[in-house]
């Protein structure tokens, strides 16, 4: 059975690009904007791990931390933008089991909640991460992506151009701007949304008609990579 995990954050993309990574990684992850969105997901979810922003409206999370614990026993990793030691001890005392900074790459904030798993679910089944050892390929000619163990997917145009840009670096996180500079399209709003709507369909496509999950992760708050080896062939 898969970990839950809450992401508390009130910045959007934010709090979306760690629970896409969160899924991605095989946990049940859910995303709360304060301290009433968090009960709420408790309410109806089996949660194993509260990973907290501090700087939240309504309810700050110290105070959510300290009300956490003395409640349940849910593991609680801290995510934040304060990385002064007096906060990290604030945070340790309110009862959070590990304290990282939004600087920490997605690598040690997933090793981070593995940990603490264990602690809080001991003796249950960890979920290993995943492992793409063959490359993928996309094809220049023809627009077509072919997965690791076989099968092969048709691209839109618009889908084999973001692939790409992306695919050119396997394993370089690019920013959603300069995704949209080399795609020659302006870096707004609107198009940084068209990116990632067009990002989350060709995942749920690729996995439905390959088989197996595109290894394209978003990078909490900078833009996203290709967490794989990658081939862009004629």
């Amino acid at each position: 059975m898969s970990a839950g995990i809450v992401v508390v954050e009130d910045t959007v993309s934010l709090r979306e690009d760690l629970v896409e990574f969160l899924l991605d990684r095989g946990f049940d992850a859910f995303g709360a904007g304060d301290g009433r969105a968090l009960d709420a997901v408790m309410a109806n979810h089996a949660i194993d791990l509260v990973l907290l922003d501090l700087n939240l409206p309504l309810e700050g999370g110290f105070s959510i931390a300290r009300r956490l614990r003395q409640t349940s026993d849910v593991g609680i990793v801290i995510l934040s933008c304060r990385d002064a030691d007096r906060d990290r001890v604030s945070g340790i005392e309110a009862g959070a089991d590990a304290y990282l900074v939004k600087e920490a790459s997605l690598e040690l904030i997933e090793a981070t909640c593995r940990g603490v798993l264990r602690r809080v679910r001991p003796g249950r089944p960890n979920i290993a991460p995943a492992d793409h050892a063959v490359p993928w390929r996309l094809e220049t000619t023809g627009w077509r992506l072919s997965g690791p163990t076989g099968g092969a997917v048709r691209l839109t145009g618009s889908e084999f151009e973001l692939l790409a840009v992306i695919m050119q670096e396997p394993g370089a996180t690019i920013a959603r701007e300069e995704i949209l500079s080399r795609m020659g399209r302006v870096p707004t709003r609107e198009n940084e949304r068209a990116i990632e709507v067009r990002i989350s369909r060709l995942k749920r496509r690729v996995g439905a008609e390959i088989g197996q999950p595109l290894p394209l992760q978003s990078i909490y708050g900078r833009g996203y990579c290709f967490q794989a080896a990658a081939l862009v062939t004629p």
